[in-house]
C-alpha cells in the first residue's frame, strides 16, 4: 500500500491535483521570483502553509474548546462529540470526492498516457484524504483530554493521535463507498445531475437530522447541575477509558480500514475510466453566454452593431430614431436579454455541488443551529410564552442568525458566482457591459436564489412561535439588509479572487486558505450560538426593545460600510 509514494507518476500526478486543489495559494507562489527555477518549493509551500499550519491552528482551537467540556462526568458526551464530527466530515467532502474523480477536466489527459488506472485514482485520493482527515482533528483533541481525564497520563495523546488518524481515514473510506455508489448511479447519465443532486440532498438532510436527534435526545438526559451522579458511558467511551479499550478500538479500526481498501481498490483498473466516460458524456453541458447572446432577437444582435448591457438598455450604433416603435422594439429585446442572461445564470447553478453545497447545505446550517432549541423549548410553554412577550427582539434576532448562516459562509452562491462563469468570464469582459451592471446582475440573483428558502423557513418559524405581523415584516426587513450586505462583500471577494481555470467547482471553494476558512465557520458558529443564547438571558431582563434597537442600528451601520464597498468598486471601469 505504502509502496505507491515511491513511484515517480504517482508523486507528479499528486502535485498537479494539489495545485489544483488550492488555486489562490499556487497563484500567489508562482507569481513569486524565487519559485520560478524550483516549483518543488511550491508543494512544500501548500503542504505547510495550506495542511500542516491549519491543522495546527484547527487541534489549538479545539483543545481549548474541549477543555472545558464535562467528559469525565458525563463521558457519553465523547461518544456524541465524536459521531457529530464524523458525520459533519462525510458531510462536507463526500460531494468534493465525486467532483476530484469524476468531474474533473484533468482527467482526460490521463487517459491517453500509458499510466495504470490505479495510480491515478490513488493519487487523486491522496490529496483529497490530506483535507478530509483535516476534519477529524477534534477526534486528537477530545481523545487526548478524555484519555488524561480518565487517568491514562501522556498515553492519551499518542492514543488521541493514532485515533485521529483512523478516524480520518475512515471518513476517507465511507467517501470511498459513497462515490463508487455515485458513479455507478450515475451510469444512468443522462439523469446524471438529477441523480447526483438528489443523493447529495437526502444525505446531507440525513446527516443533520441525525445530529439533531442526538442533541434533543441528549438534551433530555443531561442535566449539568446533576452531574455528579452515575456516570453514563457510551461504546466509545466505554473503550478509551483505558489502555486496554483504546488498543481494542485502535486494532478493530485499522482491520476493517484496510480491509475496505483492499476490497475496493482490486477492481479499479478498467473501471475508473468506464465511470468516467459514461457520466461526462451525458448531456447537460453548459452553453456560452456569447451562444446565448447572438440567439437573441435582431434588435441585441451584437454582431449586427448593438449595445448591450444586463439589465436591458440596447442602443444601436448610429441610431438616432426615437419614435415610440422604436422604444417598444428596444424593450421587447432588453426583456428577452434579461430572460436569456437569466437562464444563463440559472445554467450555471445547474451543478450538484453549488446546489448541495451552495444553496441547500446554507438552508441547512440555520435548521442544525435552531431547530434542536425549538423543538427542546416547544416543550416548555413559558419560553415560547417569554420570546411572544418580546416578540420584537426573538423575532430580529431569529433574522439575523438565519441571515448571517445562509450568507457568510465561504460556500455561498454569491462567493462563487462570478468564478462559475469560467472562460465566459473574459467574454463578458469584452461586451459593452459596465462592471457596476455586471455585479448588480449577479448579486440579485444571487440572493434570489439564496433567499427563497431562508424567507420561507423564517416565515414558518415565526408563524410556529405566534410573531405578530409588525414585528415579522421588521424582522424580514432586517434579514434582507443584512443579506444584501454580506453578499455584496462576498461577491467582491469573487471578482478580486476570480478562478476561471478550474476543474472542478471544488476547485473554487478552495481559494481560501483553509485556516481562515475554518475560523470564519468557527467564528459563525460561535457568534450565531451565543446571539440564540443571549436571546434567552436578555429578554428575562426587560430590555427587548432597547436591544432590538440596537442591533438594528448595527445592522444599518454594516449595510453603510458595505454600500460604500460596492460604491467603490463598482465605480470602476475596468473588470
Amino acid at each position: 500500500m505504502f509502496k505507491i509514494f515511491k513511484n515517480p507518476i504517482f508523486k507528479q500526478v499528486f502535485y498537479f491535483n494539489l495545485l489544483y486543489a488550492n488555486p489562490t495559494i499556487t497563484a500567489n507562489a508562482m507569481n513569486k521570483k524565487r519559485y520560478g527555477d524550483t516549483p518543488e518549493e511550491i508543494f512544500r509551500g501548500l503542504l505547510t502553509k495550506s495542511y500542516l499550519m491549519s491543522s495546527l491552528f484547527i487541534f489549538i482551537v479545539y483543545t481549548l474548546v474541549f477543555l472545558v467540556a464535562p467528559l469525565r462526568e458525563a463521558p457519553y458526551i465523547l461518544d456524541y462529540i465524536l459521531l457529530v464530527f464524523f458525520l459533519l466530515s462525510v458531510l462536507q467532502t463526500f460531494t468534493h470526492y465525486f467532483n476530484v474523480f469524476y468531474v474533473s477536466k484533468d482527467i482526460e489527459g490521463y487517459m491517453a498516457l500509458p499510466i495504470e488506472e490505479s495510480i491515478i485514482y490513488k493519487a487523486k485520493m491522496a490529496v483529497v484524504a490530506i483535507g478530509t482527515i483535516q476534519m477529524a482533528i477534534p477526534v486528537w483533541s477530545t481523545s487526548a483530554i478524555y484519555g488524561y481525564k480518565m487517568g491514562l497520563g501522556p498515553m492519551s495523546i499518542l492514543y488521541g493521535f493514532i485515533e485521529f488518524i483512523l478516524a480520518g481515514a475512515l471518513v476517507v473510506i465511507v467517501n470511498m463507498i459513497l462515490m463508487e455508489l455515485l458513479a455507478k448511479t450515475s451510469v444512468l447519465y443522462r439523469f446524471k445531475n438529477g441523480i447526483i443532486t438528489t443523493i447529495n440532498i437526502v444525505a446531507s438532510i440525513s446527516n443533520v437530522a441525525i445530529i439533531i436527534f442526538l442533541q434533543t435526545s441528549r438534551a433530555r438526559n443531561l442535566d449539568i447541575y446533576q452531574l455528579g451522579g452515575k456516570e453514563d458511558y457510551g461504546i466509545l467511551s466505554g473503550l478509551m477509558k483505558s489502555h486496554l479499550g483504546n488498543l481494542l478500538l485502535i486494532g478493530i479500526m485499522a482491520l476493517v480500514i484496510f480491509g475496505v481498501y483492499a476490497v475496493l481498490m482490486r477492481s479499479v483498473n478498467g473501471r475508473f475510466y468506464m465511470y468516467i466516460r459514461r457520466i461526462q458524456e451525458g448531456p447537460g453541458q453548459r452553453t456560452s453566454i456569447k451562444e446565448n447572446v447572438k440567439a437573441q432577437p435582431d434588435g441585441v444582435d451584437l454582431e449586427r452593431g448593438a449595445s448591450v448591457d444586463l439589465f436591458g438598455e440596447s442602443k444601436v450604433a448610429g441610431q438616432t430614431d426615437k419614435t415610440s416603435k422604436a422604444k417598444k422594439d428596444k424593450n421587447d429585446a432588453c426583456s428577452s436579454l434579461g430572460v436569456s442572461l437569466f437562464k444563463y445564470n440559472l445554467g450555471l447553478i445547474n451543478d450538484p455541488t453549488v446546489i448541495t453545497q451552495s444553496i441547500v447545505m446554507t438552508c441547512i446550517m440555520p435548521i442544525f443551529v435552531l431547530l434542536p432549541s425549538f423543538l427542546n423549548a416547544g416543550k416548555d410553554g413559558n419560553f415560547l410564552s417569554i420570546m411572544r412577550d418580546n416578540s420584537g427582539l426573538a423575532s430580529a434576532l431569529i433574522a439575523l442568525v438565519v441571515a448571517i448562516f445562509t450568507n457568510a459562509m465561504s460556500t455561498s452562491l454569491p462567493s462563487i458566482i462570478v468564478s462559475l462563469d469560467r472562460e465566459n468570464y473574459n467574454y463578458i469582459k469584452s461586451l459593452p457591459i459596465s462592471r457596476k451592471k455586471y455585479f448588480m446582475s449577479k448579486l440579485i440573483f444571487s440572493i434570489a436564489v439564496n433567499s427563497i428558502l431562508p424567507l420561507l423557513m423564517l416565515v414558518g418559524a415565526y408563524i410556529y412561535i405566534g410573531i405578530p405581523v409588525l414585528d415579522i415584516v421588521y424582522a424580514l426587513v432586517l434579514f434582507i439588509i443584512m443579506v444584501v450586505s454580506i453578499s455584496s462583500l462576498w461577491l467582491i471577494y469573487d471578482f478580486k479572487n476570480i478562478v476561471t481555470d478550474w476543474q472542478n467547482v471544488s476547485d473554487i471553494y478552495g481559494r481560501m486558505n483553509k485556516a481562515v476558512g475554518f475560523l470564519l465557520t468557527f467564528l459563525i458558529f460561535f457568534v450565531c450560538m451565543i446571539l440564540v443564547i443571549f436571546l434567552g438571558f436578555i429578554v428575562s431582563l426587560g430590555f427587548g426593545a432597547q436591544i432590538r434597537t440596537a442591533f438594528t442600528i448595527l445592522s444599518l451601520a454594516f449595510a453603510a460600510f458595505s454600500i460604500s464597498r460596492v460604491i467603490n468598486f463598482t465605480k470602476k471601469a475596468n473588470y
